[in-house]
């Protein structure tokens, strides 16, 4: 063990991903910097991660958040942006800005990113972007990056909702988390569809359409 720890090669590789791992955090960090120094002269934290706990208080900075969303190019910057405006008061003026950063992103490098950016859209969607998020959550090109756009259909009101997730039970890649939105809107015309996924081949999938139709039968 000792042999293969001491190996050249290795030892370069090694050294080679701690550079680059340092390097990323100093390009976020450079990235992130005119957007801190805003928060800052706004009276605001300007440390992203704090700034959910401060709860409806934090609202000032959505604005400024949401502008550097647009501007950044930053992958990491990006995705801790992203996480900021994940709470509730980021609605409205965070809705369209996190369907853009989403559909910007193209590509299996980006799954992580839009992946986070769904996650956000799933605490601030409602009725107001239906048609973008099912524009994002029924484009297959975005594999398994849509699920939490898909489980963010459980905000809406609008009946077509149900529709639409019905639809995305045929989709491997989503069909977890569209179980879990319709059981979450107490779907009952998708009981049936809902009952074959018992003894779907991933466990987790089995224990969402349980937990489901749980709800739907209440």
């Amino acid at each position: 063990m000792h042999k293969i720890s001491m190996d050249p090669d290795l030892v370069a590789l090694r050294k080679k991903r701690e550079a680059e791992g340092l390097q990323s955090l100093v390009e976020t960090h450079q990235a992130l910097r005119p957007l801190c120094e805003a928060l800052s002269r706004a009276g605001l934290p300007p440390d992203l991660d704090a700034l959910p706990s401060y709860g409806p208080r934090g609202a000032p900075a959505i604005p400024i958040l949401v502008e550097f969303l647009r501007s950044t190019t930053n992958p990491a910057a990006i995705k801790a942006i992203v996480r900021a405006l994940s709470v509730p008061w980021a609605r409205p003026i965070a809705q369209l800005p996190l369907i853009d950063a989403f559909a910007a992103h193209p590509g299996e490098e980006f799954d992580g990113l839009r992946w986070a950016v769904g996650n956000a859209l799933d605490v601030v969607s409602d009725d107001a972007i239906f048609d973008e998020i099912v524009g994002l959550a029924t484009n297959a090109e975005f594999g398994r990056s849509r699920q939490m756009v898909v489980l963010s259909l459980k905000n809406m009101k609008r009946p077509d909702a149900i529709p639409v997730l019905r639809s995305l039970l045929e989709d491997d890649a989503v069909s977890g988390h569209a179980i879990m939105a319709l059981g979450r809107l107490k779907a009952k015309v998708a009981r049936a569809e809902i009952e074959t996924f018992l003894t779907h081949e991933r466990p987790w999938v089995r224990t969402e359409a349980k937990k489901a139709l749980k709800k739907i039968d209440r």
